[in-house]
């Protein structure tokens, strides 16, 4: 059975085939005999990362929703498809660093660029504070842009993929 395609619309689905991994463009701590499976989940633990995986081009943008836009500079792997017409510059370590959105509080919809073109509606997402607690929850591609400094080693982990998810919540208390 394959799982990530009951997360999403079968059309996106279909879209995203082109950007299938294999082994080797995962990140080295998702790849087999690592942490390959989604035991992060609460259900279908078994599923391996790289069923979710897509290599598609990131960042994304916010096209929609009431949720402020919030833009940052983050650390960037320039070995990793990057959506046109996103900024980027040398940053903190010398390395390359790209200008990405964030949604604060509200309703958020991501376009991703897919196939050549702008895809409206990947990623939704909503964030609000009900009782003193972070409401999250979002559904369809979600972008990690995660790429750390260099170890002593000048080693530097790239987490940049984009993933299919199962529609995820959480309530959290906020972080002082």
């Amino acid at each position: 059975m394959n799982l990530p395609r009951l997360f999403i619309p079968i059309d996106l689905y279909k879209c995203l085939e082109p950007y299938r991994v294999v082994e080797a463009d995962m990140p080295p701590e998702y790849r087999l005999g690592a942490r390959a499976l989604r035991d992060d989940w609460t259900l279908f633990k078994g599923t391996t990362r790289r069923e979710c995986a897509r290599r598609v081009p990131l960042p994304f943008k916010i096209t929609g929703g009431d949720a402020p836009i919030i833009e940052r500079w983050i650390r960037w792997d320039d070995n990793y498809p990057t959506a046109p017409g996103t900024h980027r510059m040398k940053g903190e370590f010398g390395m390359p660093h790209a200008l990405v959105q964030y949604a604060g509080y509200g309703l958020a919809h991501y376009s991703a660029f897919i196939g050549g073109e702008w895809v409206p509606n990947v990623f939704t997402k909503y964030t609000g504070k009900w009782f003193g607690k972070r409401l999250s929850w979002y559904h369809g591609i979600h972008q990690d842009l995660n790429v750390s400094p260099p170890d002593k080693n000048g080693f530097i982990r790239s987490d940049l993929m984009a993933w299919i998810e199962p529609p995820t919540a959480s309530w959290v208390k906020e972080p002082s």
